[in-house]
């Protein structure tokens, strides 16, 4: 797990304070923050702290409980189902659009 203490966390998006990028993590607990990095991989992370505080947590892994058939049409490459979404970005991408992921609620 790795949970992140908002702007006062310099390995946090939030480091520095508020922006357009990073305004999902200032809302309130449950909502989704998905972000692109390395140029390859979306990462999610769940904001838990109260809403102003930027505190989430990455989601490393996940159980999939429904919507498995879409999994695996997401991500054909995978061997059986517990890698569908075992890795920060294999969990985001078997979701609904990454790009629209941003500020749901879990």
């Amino acid at each position: 797990m790795e949970a992140y203490r908002g702007a006062d966390d310099a390995a946090s998006h939030a480091f520095g304070g508020q922006s357009t990028r990073n305004q999902t993590m200032f809302g309130r607990a449950g909502l989704l923050y998905v972000y692109f990095t390395y140029g390859m991989h979306y990462c999610a992370n769940v904001v838990c702290g109260e809403e102003g505080t930027a505190w989430a947590v990455l989601v490393r892994a996940l159980e999939p409980l429904a919507g498995i058939d879409e999994m695996r049409r997401r991500r054909p490459a995978a061997h059986h189902d517990g890698t569908c979404a075992m890795v920060p970005p294999s969990c985001v991408r078997p979701s609904a659009s990454p790009e629209s992921s941003t500020g749901r609620i879990c």
